[in-house]
């Protein structure tokens, strides 16, 4: 085994005593109760706040909600600071998926999703910040498998961690706004932020039938001919 290949398989042997650490002693489970995480930040400060950053990061780095953990921070630290924390973990988390699925498993999610790797390839690599955009806009999807796509093929990581971030953001800010409204009793908030919900929706509904589709669909033509 050379250094390199070493290299690769302690840092997946790491992360995953981490993740199993965190399950054991109960960190996600904690990391839902929004008056547990309120409480932590408010005593232990700075430590408080770092805890709960890189257990979020880890949750939503193994395929947990974004939508939760931003309705947890937005109850905790108000909308505009808990869209932030939360649009922040949510980008770190990725990045972790993306560059655990590129330097250690990418060989393992090839086998495993050939077609659906060479395809999500062939779609994502022309305007890719603009794709994973709308992407990130659907309220459907499993972001735990776009980043392991993304992370097994060539998809350029700066237009995808941008279009990510961009793409994050919408959800972030309504979930985290319906935490604030939950947090300090502001109804007005609160339905505010399930009309943003719905109207996202419908955009990124749109915005996949007129952009993604139609890209797809000729993916899938050009495959088919070249099969015959």
């Amino acid at each position: 085994m050379t250094s390199k290949q070493f290299g690769k398989s302690l840092f997946t042997v790491l992360i995953f005593v981490l993740l199993a650490l965190l399950v054991e002693t109960g960190w996600f489970e904690h990391l839902t109760d929004k008056h547990w995480v309120a409480e932590l930040i408010n005593q232990d400060g700075i430590s408080g706040d770092a805890m709960v950053f890189g257990c979020a990061v880890l949750f939503m780095a193994v395929g947990g909600p974004r939508q939760l953990v931003a309705l947890v921070y937005g109850y905790t630290l108000g909308s505009a600071l808990g869209t932030l924390m939360a649009a922040l973990a949510a980008i770190v988390g990725c990045s972790v998926t993306f560059y655990v699925a590129r330097f250690t498993v990418k060989g393992l999610v090839n086998r495993h999703f050939g077609k659906k790797t060479k395809k999500f390839e062939q779609f994502i690599c022309h305007k890719t910040w603009l794709k994973v955009v709308i992407i990130r806009f659907l309220p459907v999807g499993s972001n735990l498998v776009t980043n392991l796509l993304a992370g097994s093929t060539h998809t350029p990581s700066s237009g995808f961690f941008l279009g990510s971030f961009i793409g994050y953001l919408p959800q972030t800010f309504i979930f985290a706004s319906a935490g604030a409204g939950i947090g300090f009793s502001d109804h007005f908030t609160l339905l505010f932020s399930c009309i943003l919900l719905v109207a996202s929706s419908l955009i990124g509904t749109y915005l996949y039938r007129r952009r993604v589709q139609p890209t797809m669909a000729d993916i899938l033509a050009e495959e088919k001919e070249t099969q015959a």
